[in-house]
C-alpha cells in the first residue's frame, strides 16, 4: 500500500491514461480506479483534494491439482492458471476455484461449450455433471464467475450427485 500526498485526481486520470496506452484494463468510480494487467491489480482511492492510496497486489500463478479432483474436470485449453485455491470441506466436498490468465469471454465460453460436449449439462453460465470419485457417486459444477481485466474465473463445487 502506498499513500502519495500533494497530488490530484486530475494526475490521477492522466497516470491512468498511460497506464491504459501501455496496455492496462482501467476501470474508474467516484472514489476509486482500477488498473489491472495480467497479473498484477492497482487499486487507486483518492481520500482527499490531495491524498491517495494506491493498493498494488500481484496473484499467484497457479498449477492445476489434476491428481486431487475429478478426471471429468479439465483444465482449460491455453490458460495461464493464477489463484488456484482448493478447500476440501468434509466428506471429499470442496471448493475449487481458478482463474486463467488472458482468457477472453468467448473463450471461456468456447471451454463451457466443449464440457457440454462431453456430456456436462447446463449452459456457458453454469455446468454441472455427476461421476464417481473417491469411491462415491459426486456432482461437480462449474460456473463461469466473472470475466474481467482479460481473466476468467470459475468457481468449482464438488458434493452430492446434482
Amino acid at each position: 500500500m502506498i499513500k502519495i500526498s500533494d497530488t490530484n485526481e486530475g494526475a490521477l486520470k492522466a497516470y491512468l491514461k498511460k497506464l491504459e496506452a501501455k496496455g492496462w484494463e482501467i476501470s474508474q468510480g467516484n472514489y476509486e480506479s482500477t488498473a489491472r494487467k495480467g497479473a498484477d491489480t492497482a487499486q487507486f482511492n483518492i481520500q482527499s483534494k490531495t491524498w491517495l492510496q494506491i493498493t498494488v497486489m500481484s496473484a499467484k500463478k497457479g498449477v492445476w491439482p489434476k491428481d486431487k479432483i475429478p478426471t471429468a474436470l479439465t483444465q482449460p485449453k491455453g490458460c495461464n492458471l493464477l489463484d488456484v485455491g482448493l478447500h476440501e470441506n468434509y466428506d471429499d466436498n470442496m471448493l475449487f476455484s481458478f482463474t486463467c490468465m488472458g482468457m477472453s469471454e468467448a473463450e471461456a465460453n468456447a471451454y463451457m461449450n466443449d464440457l457440454i460436449k462431453a456430456g456436462w449439462e447446463g449452459d456457458t453460465n453454469m455446468v454441472y455433471i455427476n461421476k464417481p470419485w473417491r469411491g462415491k457417486a459426486h456432482g461437480i459444477s462449474l460456473e463461469l464467475y466473472e470475466v474481467a481485466a482479460g481473466n476468467a474465473s470459475f468457481v468449482v463445487n464438488f458434493g452430492p450427485e446434482i
